[in-house]
């Protein structure tokens, strides 16, 4: 597990006075990215998500042979003290219990009363409170039912006491906030240069950190509170207001911001919520959009295209791993209906849940949106900014946004087509899967067309070729479209080389009862 304190920085003296050491991860030790005025990172998240457990949970297979089974259960004991001295050690409140099994034989060497004698000497050995220790009694031949129900036994248990160590550290955490005070750093940052983070920036970081253990803890409408007591306190004039704008802070802040509403969307799905989640969706977007153009950029450029995408794709990735019912095969409905909290509401069609097609839709027609603002820059901006003068740099540094995208010499060479190929066929299954055959033969013509810019002649023929072959646009009479399709779907197969498509193609293009008159003479000449 990772150091409960930090070291004392070797580069700066030690003082006379007292020092106040503190976590790795917070802004108040030097060694810490945060140190002296950042909020909170994806540091600290993975520290309780990935490094520091709850509940520590070894597992031991009891010896059965009653000759060897004392010396097996002594080293037993010792190894689990040892487990619990390095925890102790640790500085963590990770609490530990133990899982003895018994294998298939056990059950004839060692009956029901001796099994339990020889439970409660390894307990007591250990040290253990009784309700840390389990007991996987053998199964039969025939069966392993018991063992499952066993299992779900233990685990129901052990998740009682991993609420709890959460609880404990939630309350430390909301006793921190409750002081108003900021804690002193262990180096205080030169003066003039740096300062350390403000009292609304630390009761944001004890928000974020209370709602993280309340979702630990499965408490989703605490958590959903403590979430939006923090996005409050965050967007506000006292926190990203007050820092400097588009400075590495700003845009930390920024990001802090979004994981945010991100953890509210998924709050409020878990509680049955899925119109609230809309709409918290779009106020996230409305309130970022007034903040970006308070702050100077504006959002008439290919970062803010690029944020939209980002947005929409997080939505669509959050109802997916939600895992909705009303989503999910057999209904696989277009969109949920609203919770009885907003019934009485003037409702939109808009504020309605839709599955992630289209989200995934919405994705692609912003990076399309991306694409033709970054084809808009400058020729002068393209060029590395090894090139330019200091002055030309300091103008150029507030003209794009650049936040999570790539700076503007960077930008055409992005995939931008690819990105959009990805999202419009991710949307195109929803669609499909859903029986929404025009939407879905329009995201496909759609793709299409992206992999006509990337001239995959072979890919865009094997996507168009379906939808031509089994479109019912030309029963319902929609020639233009059967137009378009025909064209797009005959260049294709001219560069991949297949005539037999060529000439079936041609030949529905001279069909003058349906197509329009110019469009059989325009066909005549090209054949």
């Amino acid at each position: 597990m990772p150091r409960r304190r930090a070291k004392y920085p070797d580069h700066v003296e030690h003082p006379l006075s007292q020092v106040v050491l503190h976590s790795p991860f917070s802004p108040l030790s030097p060694s810490s990215p945060l140190y002296p005025d950042g909020i909170i990172n994806a540091q600290w998240l993975r520290k309780h998500q990935d490094l520091v457990p709850s509940l520590f949970v070894p597992f031991y297979m009891l010896d059965p042979n009653p000759d060897t089974a004392p010396v097996s259960d002594g080293k037993l004991k010792l190894d689990i003290a040892g487990i619990r001295t390095a925890l102790a050690k640790s500085g963590y409140r990770t609490k530990l219990a133990i899982v003895l099994i018994a294998d298939r034989d056990q059950q004839q060497l060692f009956p029901d009363e001796g099994a339990h004698e020889r439970l409660e000497g390894i307990r007591k050995g250990a040290g253990l409170d009784p309700k840390t220790v389990f007991y996987v009694p053998p199964p039969p031949q025939e069966s392993d039912a018991d063992v499952v129900e066993a299992a779900d036994g233990i685990l129901s248990i052990m998740f009682q006491q991993a609420t709890e160590y959460y609880r404990d550290i939630g309350r430390h955490a909301r006793k921190k906030r409750g002081r108003g005070s900021v804690p002193p750093p262990t180096v205080p940052p030169t003066s003039g240069t740096s300062h350390t983070l403000s009292t609304p920036g630390w009761n944001v970081r004890y928000d974020f950190k209370t709602a993280v253990f309340a979702e630990f803890r499965q408490e989703m409408d605490v958590a959903l509170r403590s979430y939006e007591q923090c996005y409050e306190t965050l967007v506000g004039p006292d926190v990203l207001d007050a820092i400097p704008s588009w400075s590495p802070r700003w845009n930390e802040a920024r990001l802090v911001a979004d994981i945010t509403a991100i953890r509210c969307l998924r709050c409020l799905l878990w509680i049955g919520m899925p119109t609230t989640a809309v709409r918290r969706w779009q106020a996230h977007r409305d309130r970022i959009r007034d903040l970006v153009d308070r702050r100077g950029r504006g959002t008439s450029n290919y970062g803010w295209e690029a944020w939209e995408a980002r947005w929409a794709t997080v939505m669509a990735q959050v109802v997916e791993r939600a895992n909705l019912a009303p989503f999910a095969a057999p209904i696989l409905a277009t969109y949920i209906l609203p919770e009885k909290a907003v019934l009485g509401e003037r409702i939109e069609p808009w504020d309605m849940l839709h599955h992630t097609g289209h989200w995934y839709r919405v994705a692609a027609r912003h990076t399309a949106a991306r694409r033709a603002l970054a084809q808009a820059i400058p020729e002068e901006d393209r060029q590395t900014p090894d090139s330019w003068p200091a002055s030309r740099v300091a103008s150029r540094a507030f003209t794009y946004d650049t936040y999570l995208c790539p700076e503007p010499h960077e930008e055409n060479g992005f995939s931008h087509g690819a990105v959009i190929v990805h999202c419009l066929m991710a949307a195109r299954s929803q669609f499909e899967a859903r029986g929404q055959t025009r939407s879905a033969a329009e995201l496909t013509i759609q793709a299409a067309g992206e992999l006509l810019r990337m001239k995959a002649w072979d890919e865009m023929l094997a996507m168009l070729r379906p939808v031509w072959e089994k479109t019912s646009f030309r029963n319902e009479g929609w020639w233009l479209v059967v137009e378009e399709l025909s064209w797009a779907l005959r260049k294709a197969a001219v560069q991949a080389g297949r005539g037999d498509f060529v000439l079936a193609i041609d030949w529905e293009l001279l069909d003058r009862s349906r197509l329009p008159g110019w469009l059989a003479v325009v066909s005549l000449a090209v054949y």
